[in-house]
């Protein structure tokens, strides 16, 4: 196979390998095994839950279409978000036993926030400019932790701080306030601008958006819903 065949291959070849990992994360969220524990949290009906794994889904093609372009900086965030998704797909998934376990996922973001802390960390120590969207995304993977963490008794506080500051960046995108980029420094050509109106920068936004009420709710639901639930130990919701 000639060189520009291959490049010509390349990218359709890693679009078939996400769309085909999405659809197998869809598959075992929506036909995993029911629970009465997992059920019984009345702020989660199955049909909010089925809705919301396939809105993580697309979120999670999104985001992983645009890791095709744009700088390394670029790609890396959107990586994050292409996490973020996966996890609230495991949150939201209509199954007893969940996607994984609330342990390995409390291990993995906890892992990924100590990773964008020392990127965060070394581009600011060599001097760069960091957007600060990076320090969001830092805060956003250390919410998945708490997440996964929940029920903890006495941070009443620190769930409605996080409920907030959801809400607030779903605003944030929706308005235009946020940009919609987190590349070094000025935006490089080609690279979202926080102004443009391109269908990049849209899919962007609302997606954003969705991943931020999305979490809002299920801190909202963890805290609100729980009461109805047997006290069993939460392995995952």
């Amino acid at each position: 196979m000639t060189r520009d065949a291959v490049a010509t291959v390349r990218p359709i070849y890693r679009a078939g390998l996400a769309a085909a990992a999405i659809v197998a994360v869809v598959v075992v969220a929506l036909t995993a095994p029911t629970s009465e524990m997992n059920m019984s949290n009345r702020w989660l009906p199955t049909a909010l839950r089925v809705f919301a794994v396939l809105v993580y889904a697309a979120v999670v093609a999104v985001h992983v279409w645009h890791l095709r372009a744009g700088a390394r900086a670029e790609r890396a965030w959107h990586s994050i978000h292409v996490l973020m998704a996966l996890g609230m797909i495991a949150m939201y998934a209509p199954n007893g036993q969940a996607v994984v376990s609330a342990q390995l996922a409390k291990l993995v973001f906890t892992a990924a926030t100590a990773a964008t802390l020392l990127y965060i960390a070394a581009v600011l120590i060599r001097g760069q400019r960091l957007g600060w969207l990076w320090v969001a995304a830092a805060a956003d993977l250390a919410a998945m932790v708490y997440m996964f963490a929940l029920p903890v008794s006495g941070f009443g506080w620190l769930t409605a701080l996080l409920v907030g500051w959801a809400v607030l960046q779903a605003l944030g995108w929706l308005t235009g306030v946020l940009p919609a980029h987190a590349d070094l420094g000025s935006p490089q050509p080609g690279c979202l601008t926080s102004t443009g109106s391109s269908r990049r920068e849209i899919s962007v936004r609302v997606t954003l958006a969705a991943m931020s009420l999305g979490m809002a709710y299920m801190f909202l639901a963890m805290t609100f819903g729980m009461s109805a639930m047997p006290a069993t130990p939460m392995r995952g919701m």
